[in-house]
């Protein structure tokens, strides 16, 4: 399935507002980028422009208004 989430640094790992939860599937993305390090994101918590998927997953994604 296709998740629209919102991003104002059009994907660059630079802003964070493309946050998303991992509910389930974090052993199938790829490990967490030097920009998600350095902006102190922990489990379960990634950036959705910055995280590739390798299988299923789930996540809670905010509303985009």
């Amino acid at each position: 399935m296709n998740v629209r989430v919102s991003s104002v640094c059009g994907g660059d790992g630079a802003c964070g507002t493309c946050r998303i939860e991992v509910v389930e599937g974090w052993e199938n993305l790829t490990p967490p980028t030097p920009d998600e390090t350095y902006k102190e994101l922990e489990p379960p918590y990634r950036l959705s422009c910055q995280a590739k998927l390798r299988g299923d997953v789930i996540v809670k994604v905010a509303k985009i208004e």
